[in-house]
């Protein structure tokens, strides 16, 4: 038999790291026209953030599963999106603010874990940790672009414009 799993503390829980998640998500400065907002700042970080964690490939299939009631409504549950928006206006507020307001999460998050001395077995050299990071590329295009884009020649000597993130796993 397996050992018995022990409930995490209430401040590990999911509940409780989304809820400081979104916080940061509502301290994003919002600097839209306030006509022309459609979906708000903290549904369309939600969504991201709900992207990744369901681990789906694509936006379109995260869309695709979406459709049905049941998961609709666990988006608003769980994720508190109100609103889904297109892959083409996350992709736009996305890439035009600045993530400086929700760096300070993974400082959070890492105080959190601390005392409960989850973060042991990652310990070396006395004061350093191991993270596992991994590299992925998550947008390209050879007309598509903005300001923030990296981007290479092809063998053809076009251009090839795209976006890269590393993430812990």
């Amino acid at each position: 038999m397996g050992g018995i799993h022990k409930r995490p503390k209430k401040h590990l829980r999911f509940s409780s790291l989304f809820d400081s998640l979104q916080q940061a998500f509502n301290n994003i400065p919002d600097d839209r026209h306030p006509k022309k907002i459609e979906y708000s700042l903290s549904d369309i970080y939600s969504c991201g953030f709900a992207l990744f964690f369901l681990q789906d490939k694509s936006f379109l299939e995260f869309q695709r599963r979406v459709q049905n009631e049941t998961n609709r409504n666990n988006l608003s549950t769980v994720f508190n999106i109100m609103n889904l928006p297109s892959d083409t206006q996350l992709r736009d507020v996305i890439d035009t603010h600045s993530y400086t307001p929700i760096k300070g999460i993974f400082k959070e998050y890492f105080h959190r874990l601390q005392p409960g001395k989850y973060l042991l077995k990652y310990q070396f050299l006395t004061s350093y940790y191991l993270i596992t990071i991994d590299g992925s590329q998550y947008f390209t295009s050879e007309s598509i672009n903005c300001k923030k884009c990296l981007y290479k020649k092809t063998k053809d000597n076009s251009l090839r414009y795209y976006h890269q993130i590393a993430q812990s796993t």
